[in-house]
Order: C-alpha cells, then sequence, then structure tokens
C-alpha cells in the first residue's frame, strides 16, 4: 500500500504475468495511419495515433497470452529493444507491455 496524504493506493499484483515485447512503428503515407508491429508475436495493430496502435496492440496482446496460457503453447522469448533497433532502423522502436490475470 502507498499513502499519498489522505489517499491510499491499493496494488494487487497477486496472479498477474506482465509480458513486454518490442512493437515497431510504421506510418502509412496512404491512409496516414500508424501502423504497429510486434515482429516476436506476429501481431499487427492499427490506429490514427501512436497511442491508438498502443491500446490495440496490448488488447491483442492480452488477448494472444491469454490463448497461449490456455492451451499451453510456448512463449517466444522477446527480442532485445537494441537488436529490434538494429533490424527496424529508421522506424520508432519501443516496448509494448500487456499485463494478464
Amino acid at each position: 500500500m502507498k499513502s499519498f496524504g489522505k489517499l491510499k493506493i491499493y496494488v494487487y499484483t497477486r496472479n498477474v504475468k506482465t509480458y513486454t515485447y518490442p512493437i515497431v512503428f510504421i506510418l502509412n503515407d496512404e491512409t496516414k495511419m500508424y501502423n504497429g508491429y510486434i515482429p516476436d508475436l506476429a501481431i499487427c495493430a492499427e490506429g490514427k495515433t501512436l497511442e491508438d496502435v498502443i491500446a490495440e496492440a496490448q488488447a491483442l496482446m492480452t488477448k494472444f497470452f491469454e490463448l497461449v496460457i490456455k492451451y499451453g503453447t510456448d512463449i517466444p522469448e522477446p527480442t532485445s529493444l537494441e537488436k529490434t533497433y538494429e533490424k527496424w532502423k529508421g522506424y520508432k522502436v519501443m516496448y509494448v507491455t500487456a499485463n494478464i490475470k
């Protein structure tokens, strides 16, 4: 528990798994939409803003990992951010995280 004056915040992390993977952002010049690609998971997301892409990518990752856990499929190791930068030079790359209960 953390306390900020009269405000108390309870953080429950029991049975929550966090998965973090690099995502590559690509601007589609024709549609002016952003695409987000998570190479390690073969997941693609799309949105008008980077925030939209991140939100969609997190939702897709959540569903992906729920199914992986349900069916006992192997979880791929995330590639390092540095290796992803090397492979996708010229594109914006960052980490995206999904929390699975």
